[in-house]
């Protein structure tokens, strides 16, 4: 890769069209570079973060002679990142596909729900449905962080107990 130094430099003091034109001069040696390194269906996703990362952190660069080892050697890393993900994903089960709550699901985990005292009920309906964090659970209900929690332990517990001799088999937040 042919480089001037000058426009490293002046792209290392965050010159936006030194930095443009230092992109746009490497953009065909990293595709090149990455063709190497990557899968060919991952060396345009590689060049544009490499391009991203050298845009982002050039001014980090500590000499302008080692701008090409360097690209280069983000190419690299980004190409060796997208072939372990890919062998990770090739690993991974494909995700169940999520079917709607059947009208008798909605009626068993209501009716589960409705037999919850009071104050279990309030603390799996704030954490569980709405979302809220277990400390703003606790803070909400005025009690400390272990009793929220604790409440919420025991309602999972009789929410589960509930829906045993239902064909509900998992909800969230239950299993």
């Amino acid at each position: 890769m042919t480089v001037d130094d000058a426009i490293v430099e002046a792209a290392m003091a965050g010159n936006a069209p030194a930095i443009h034109c230092l992109l746009s001069n490497s953009r065909a040696d990293l595709k090149r570079y990455a063709r190497h390194h990557c899968q060919s269906a991952d060396v345009e996703d590689a060049v544009q973060d490499a391009l991203w990362i050298i845009f982002l952190r050039v001014s980090t660069l500590r000499a302008a002679g080692a701008f090409t080892a360097w690209s280069f050697r983000i190419v690299r890393r980004i190409c060796y990142k997208l072939t372990r993900e890919e062998r990770f994903r090739d690993l991974a089960p494909p995700p169940e596909p999520y079917a709607a709550p059947t009208q008798e699901t909605r009626l068993a985990v209501a009716d589960a729900l409705a037999q919850l005292p009071v104050h279990y009920r309030e603390v799996l309906i704030l954490k569980d449905v709405i979302g809220h964090s277990a400390a703003d659970v606790a803070a909400h209900l005025g009690v400390p962080l272990e009793a929220a929690k604790a409440r919420l332990h025991r309602a999972r517990l009789m929410m589960r107990e509930g829906l045993s001799g239902t064909s509900v088999e998992t909800v969230r937040g239950l299993r």
